[in-house]
């Protein structure tokens, strides 16, 4: 049986209490998710992790590579915890839209597990992370990917830094289709000034990869400015099938 000491309780009862006075809603449907449940009913499936036989310019397990698929990105080196459904799918939305950054440590920590495994043959010099417009932060007041990064590189003993920085406001990707997605991200971002890539090998952390044009438009900025090497990872890749 699970024990908690003193500190802990009081933050277990505080906790109860906030969610007692402000329901909580699940970020798919809407609903009030129950005290003693950390999930919603319509989202309570389990989640399908990727295995280890994966692509990795595409991260989809090799069977079901989408490389060649029109209106999809092939990155240099990708690797993901999971295809975007279930129970991930509930934890990501609740960590980028609803405040839960507690999340972050336990997402992250599965990143750098993942990490650790995938490329066990890199020796990472920094971390960093997909960035927002200053627009967009001040409204959500912080960077899920950043979260993310902060985990990852805490995990894996590798310096955490902002390196890049978005220059345009862009539309949400998850509004639009394949070519609109390429087109949306396109110039959209920049090293950030100051920032020294020359010669190091990058990690760069999301939380969901869809086409990898996001992605993509951050590993070729970081390319064409010297860096050696850049390696992308996210909690999940969403699924085309």
């Amino acid at each position: 049986m699970m024990m908690y000491n003193s500190s802990e309780k009081l933050q277990r009862f505080f906790s109860k209490a906030a969610r007692w006075i402000f329901p909580e809603r699940c970020p798919v449907c809407g609903s009030i998710i129950p005290l003693n449940e950390d999930y919603c009913v319509c989202v309570r499936q389990e989640s399908r992790k990727i295995s280890d036989e994966y692509c990795r310019h595409c991260g989809y397990e090799a069977y079901r590579c989408v490389c060649d698929k029109a209106n999809t990105v092939r990155l240099p080196e990708i690797t993901a915890v999971y295809i975007y459904g279930g129970k991930i799918r509930a934890d990501i939305l609740n960590l980028k839209f609803a405040n839960r950054k507690n999340l972050a440590e336990k997402l992250g920590t599965l990143m750098a597990e993942r990490c650790a495994k995938a490329y066990s043959d890199t020796d990472f010099d920094v971390v960093t992370f997909v960035p927002m417009t200053e627009a967009s932060y001040k409204i959500r007041t912080y960077n899920q990917s950043q979260l993310l990064a902060d985990t990852v590189g805490e995990k894996l003993f590798v310096p955490v830094e902002q390196l890049l920085v978005k220059t345009r406001q862009t539309k949400a990707q998850h509004e639009l289709g394949g070519i609109e997605r390429l087109e949306n991200v396109e110039n959209s971002v920049s090293l950030k000034s100051g920032a020294s890539v020359k010669g190091k090998s990058i990690l760069i952390c999301d939380d969901v990869k869809t086409t990898g044009a996001t992605l993509n438009q951050c590993v070729q900025t970081l390319l064409k400015n010297g860096a050696e090497k850049v390696c992308c990872v996210c909690v999940a890749i969403s699924d085309f099938s």
